[in-house]
């Protein structure tokens, strides 16, 4: 399986018109994206998923209802449909999305 690659951003959020391979990307904490899905029923009810035991970022515990990298050249709108048909197998239309809110976080 190849690689993927992502996008590299400035600390601003402004795309450096590079991407490079996920390894580099981490090894080197260059900034890239991600998108979180929150899933909310009529309820209110917030879906969780459990993340795998094998994964080398906070293994084993409770996260969103579906994230996962931008890859390169895709819009984040593009790699929530993806994230959430890879993860959870639901097709979803942009219409069915609320944009909240983005954040920066410096991870190491």
């Amino acid at each position: 399986m190849p690689e993927e690659y992502y996008d590299i951003y400035d600390e601003n959020g402004n795309p450096l018109g590079i991407s490079k391979p996920r390894s580099e990307v981490h090894a080197n904490g260059y900034w890239h994206r991600a998108v979180h899905i929150w899933i909310l029923n009529s309820n209110g009810e917030l879906l969780i998923q459990k993340r795998a035991e094998m994964k080398k970022s906070y293994p084993g515990l409770w996260d969103v209802s579906s994230a996962g990298h931008v890859s390169a050249g895709e819009s984040a709108e593009a790699g929530v449909l993806r994230e959430l048909q890879e993860e959870l197998g639901i097709k979803a239309k942009p219409s069915e999305f609320k944009y909240l809110f983005a954040i920066t976080e410096e991870s190491i």
